[in-house]
């Protein structure tokens, strides 16, 4: 049985409502100057990247957008759209807020049985995370925290690493357990700027760009 991928309301919204301007945010202005943290940090993205993701992101809202726009037309939705009318006629705000609640937590169950949506909704998260990964302020938090970035190649797909911090040794720390339960070091993050269907653990660095 395949698995649906379920975000919060909250957080979608500001995805989709986020991502119309985000072509606009991933390319900082060149009047911005860079900073010396951010100059010793390397590109990830190509310029030919870094246009084919900001026209997949479009393509991608595009469809989420559309897909929403389905889901709240269903006609199961009818109940809770008539029950969020009457709560706000009663003018009582927790009976409103339960009720848009119950109608929102629907219209997502409903768009995420949608075919391909919920990877669609995956990929359009990773590559708005691309897309900032070359910002100026992204470098600099790469660097003030200590966690490096690269580009691999696996199964011919190049793919971006972001591994985290380095584990920071706790003073006074007496055994392994209390060292691992404030670790950072969480498995590093892997992106394909392309769409991959299989991902191995084969694997060749490639200097970033």
């Amino acid at each position: 049985m395949r698995k649906t991928l379920s975000i919060p309301l909250f957080a979608f919204a500001a995805i989709v409502a986020g991502l119309a301007t985000l072509e606009a945010i991933a390319i900082p202005p060149p009047n911005i100057p860079v900073s010396p943290l951010a100059r010793k940090e390397p590109d990830l993205l190509t310029e030919y990247e870094r246009k084919t993701l900001t026209m997949e992101l479009q393509r991608l809202t595009r469809d989420v957008k559309e897909g929403r726009r389905n889901a709240e037309q269903d006609p199961s939705l009818e109940p809770l759209k008539a029950a969020v009318e009457a709560a706000k006629n009663s003018a009582d705000r927790a009976q409103i807020v339960e009720a848009q609640g119950a109608l929102a937590k629907a219209t997502e169950e409903i768009l995420n049985k949608q075919e391909g949506i919920p990877e669609k909704i995956r990929r359009l998260l990773d590559v708005g995370k691309l897309l900032r990964y070359d910002q100026q302020d992204k470098k600099e938090q790469r660097i003030r925290s200590g966690s490096s970035a690269r580009r691999l190649v696996i199964d011919g797909n190049t793919v971006i690493e972001i591994g985290p911090p380095p584990v920071t040794p706790i003073p006074g720390a007496t055994n392994a357990v209390d060292t691992a339960s404030a670790a950072t070091n969480l498995p590093p993050e892997r992106i394909s700027i392309l769409p991959a269907k299989d991902v191995s653990a084969r694997e060749t660095p490639v200097k970033a760009e």
